[in-house]
C-alpha cells in the first residue's frame, strides 16, 4: 500500500505529469501507484521532494497522513495544470539543491533509467 493516488489527487494533477517529473513513463508510474511494482528508495526521495512531505509518508495508510500535510497538499488545487507543474517541479529542484547533491540526482535519474530499459531487454 501506498499513498501516491492519494497525493496526486490531493494536489489535482495527471499521472501524466507526476510521471514527466520523476522522468518515467505513465505506465511506470500507474504500476508505482497501483502497487504492480516496487518504489525504488530513489524515487520515493523524488516523490517526497515534489510533494514537499517526508518520505515516510509515502508508505503509510493514508488515515495515518496528518492534516497539515493533506492540507498542504490541497493549496494547490486552485492552481491551474501548468502552475501546478511548475510549482511541484520547483519543488524538486529546491528539494534536489538542498537534501542531495546534483550529481547524485543525475546518478538516481541514470539508475532508473537503465533499471527501467534493463528490464525490456528479453532474457537469453
Amino acid at each position: 500500500m501506498n499513498n501516491l493516488k492519494y497525493f496526486r489527487e490531493q494536489v489535482g494533477v495527471t499521472k501524466k505529469i507526476i510521471a514527466s517529473l520523476l522522468n518515467l513513463s505513465v505506465h511506470v508510474y500507474t504500476g508505482y501507484e497501483n502497487g504492480l511494482f516496487i518504489i525504488p528508495e530513489e524515487i520515493k526521495i523524488m516523490i517526497s521532494l515534489i510533494y514537499g512531505i517526508p518520505r515516510n509518508y509515502i508508505m503509510c495508510d493514508s488515515k495515518q497522513v496528518p492534516e497539515e500535510i493533506s492540507n498542504h497538499l490541497r493549496e494547490m488545487l486552485n492552481l491551474d495544470n501548468d502552475k501546478k507543474k511548475e510549482r511541484l517541479s520547483l519543488n524538486l529542484s529546491q528539494g534536489e539543491k538542498r537534501n542531495l547533491k546534483v550529481k547524485d540526482i543525475y546518478k538516481i535519474k541514470s539508475d532508473i533509467y537503465s533499471s527501467i530499459h534493463r528490464k525490456k531487454d528479453p532474457v537469453s
